[in-house]
């Protein structure tokens, strides 16, 4: 058997192989000092993780460059992924950032296995807020938690923003504050805090209690305006014009990133 001669090819390859054995100390330290959060899994999309540690929500934000991998270290793609929620019946290992995590951002992360089946099988054909502009509410009601019911046919000739929620999730949870905040800066508009259970348990009193602290009236059971909607998940915002007609939506919570969105619809409905 004659011997054979290495190719330019199978050369860049054995040199390849000799700066990555020269580096993997420095990969093995930073994977080890690398940040493990353990959770609650609040919500999974296309540009972040929601975690809910402690009772507490942490937004670990994804790059252009981020890498998801299962558990096993294989490849899991977010690709065509809109949203998909995972409200917390499980307490999950959820998330496990291995480089270059600065508190807003990351380049890598690892998600249980029985998450990355379920976003390989989920359906992703997620609410597009697009499609609901320009769509009539004005035969909608909600029942308020203080017994009364709020009809959009009574307000006409008033914006109103419905913020859908839900007292099991973190992200909306996160939101009211800011909502509360555009509800004093926009004294004109009516404010509504649509509580929706989906089979997780809130119940009038639930939503009252929770939702009283919002600064900011409280509907209850409004399941099925959400789900007329095509809502997959909540925070769902929704900016009804002085019509009755949806003028724009909002799906997920991101900061002030959001609540400037809402702020434009806003300004741009009383425009109107």
């Amino acid at each position: 058997m004659g011997q054979g001669n290495l190719s330019e090819g199978d050369s860049r390859i054995v040199l390849e192989m000799k700066y990555l054995l020269a580096f993997a100390p420095l990969l093995i330290s930073a994977i080890s000092q690398a940040e493990t959060v353990s959770g609650t899994l609040v919500e999974i999309s296309k540009t972040d993780v929601t975690v809910n540690i402690g009772g507490k929500s942490r937004i670990f934000r994804f790059t252009n460059a981020t890498q998801i991998l299962d558990t096993q270290g294989n490849p899991a793609s977010l690709k065509n992924l809109t949203r998909i929620g995972f409200y917390g019946s499980k307490n999950l290992k959820a998330l496990t950032t291995v480089v270059d995590y600065d508190g807003t951002t990351v380049k890598r992360v690892r998600l249980p296995l029985q998450i990355v089946k379920t976003i390989r099988k989920a359906d992703v054909s997620a609410l597009n807020p697009k499609s609901l502009v320009g769509r009539d509410l004005s035969k909608e009601a909600l029942s308020m938690t203080d017994g009364t019911k709020f009809s959009i046919a009574a307000n006409r000739g008033k914006v109103i923003l419905l913020d859908f929620w839900a007292t099991w999730c973190g992200p909306c949870l996160a939101a009211s504050p800011s909502i509360a905040s555009l509800a004093k800066e926009f004294r004109e508009v009516r404010v509504i805090g649509a509580n929706c259970s989906f089979a997780k348990g809130d119940t009038r009193a639930k939503a009252q209690s929770v939702g009283g602290k919002h600064g900011y009236p409280i509907a209850y059971n409004a399941d099925a305006l959400a789900k007329s909607l095509g809502a997959t998940s909540i925070p769902l915002f929704v900016v009804i014009g002085k019509d009755g007609k949806i003028c724009g939506a909002i799906t997920g919570f991101s900061g002030d990133s959001t609540k400037e969105q809402i702020r434009r619809l806003i300004r741009q409905s009383l425009v109107k």
